[in-house]
């Protein structure tokens, strides 16, 4: 950790950086000590904890669960291939490649989407690559109508993957983009926007950025209703994925208030988090719920992901420990 200087630093401003700068530093140090300690953790532990949150090892087995969701509860689904970041072409093209077959696997079904990650598609690889294999994704999708929304990873990606987005979308109007309310810049990257209907997933994020990010979770999450408001008045799609419930009525009341046509958002949630109760009120209210389901075809591919869900939230094995006791799981 560096050290400071408390006394060479004057008025106010001086005293609260200061002060940002420790904050900062900390949790930096915190992530890592955390990362460290989870990498400990041998993959079938990690596996078994993430029983609740992936839909399983195949693409039938993410696509069942889609149709039962939607059969006996009305939630939509967005389905997701595990894997992190590839640093060889085939990776990249064998990633895109199994999106395309569970496309063409999901037929019809007009009750579940696809999210990508550009990391998964070639980002580290080389631009082009990773633009073309989106844009195969994305224009198979448009033909089978199957909506594709581009995921946000780290800050590193955040130019391009905008950039992209703009073009996908002005090709491709149902594309999906996910923008992240952790992260400062991302009111002025709302604006990057404007000339466009974005279908937009505002969510908090999980990516370790402290030098980029609001300092506290409270504040993270009054930034997604202050974005989600904005992106209201600027005429785009929000789909609004936060665990909070309390966010998500005051959300809920800042829609039923304005009157926003139901066609304009909807409320997503990752598969196994525990909120039956607050699902049940949005679905009462014929609300749109979706459900984030990740699946991989190799469980190696899964295990980085599922890595980082229990260091963006550690007491996930206790949920999981809690649910199994109760028979839940």
């Amino acid at each position: 950790m560096k050290l400071y200087n408390l006394h060479a630093l004057s008025g106010p401003v001086c005293r609260g950086d200061f002060l940002l700068c420790i904050q900062t530093e900390i949790m930096i140090n915190m992530g890592n000590i955390k990362i460290v300690l989870l990498n400990l953790i041998p993959n079938p532990m990690i596996i078994f904890f993430a029983r609740p949150y992936v839909t399983g090892a195949t693409m039938q087995s993410a696509i069942d669960v889609a149709d039962k969701l939607f059969k006996t509860r009305g939630i939509l689904s967005t389905l997701d291939v595990l894997g992190e970041e590839v640093d060889r072409e085939e990776d990249a093209h064998a990633a895109c490649d199994l999106y395309l077959r569970t496309i063409d696997a999901l037929g019809s079904r007009n009750h579940a989407t696809v999210s990508i990650k550009l990391g998964h598609m070639g980002f580290y690889v080389g631009h082009d690559i990773c633009h073309d294999n989106v844009e195969s994704i994305i224009k198979k999708g448009v033909e089978k109508n199957i909506v594709v929304t581009i995921d946000m990873e780290d800050t590193d990606q955040t130019d391009f993957t905008l950039k992209l987005y703009r073009e996908m979308v002005e090709k491709y109007p149902s594309t999906g983009i996910v923008l992240q309310t952790k992260l400062w810049r991302t009111n002025a990257d709302i604006d990057l926007l404007d000339g466009i209907t974005a279908t937009v997933r505002l969510c908090i994020g999980i990516y370790d950025v402290p030098r980029y990010v609001y300092q506290t979770k409270p504040a993270m999450k009054e930034n997604l209703l202050a974005l989600m408001k904005k992106l209201f008045d600027k005429g785009h799609i929000v789909q609004i994925g936060t665990h909070d419930e309390t966010i998500i009525r005051r959300a809920v009341d800042y829609i039923e208030e304005w009157d926003i046509p139901r066609e304009r958002f909807e409320f997503q949630l990752l598969l196994g988090v525990p909120r039956g109760r607050i699902v049940n009120e949005l679905r009462k209210k014929n609300y749109a719920v979706r459900y984030y389901l990740p699946f991989c075809e190799r469980w190696d591919d899964g295990v980085a992901y599922l890595r980082r869900r229990l260091n963006a939230n550690p007491y996930m094995m206790f949920y999981v420990m809690r649910n199994i006791m109760r028979g839940s799981v």
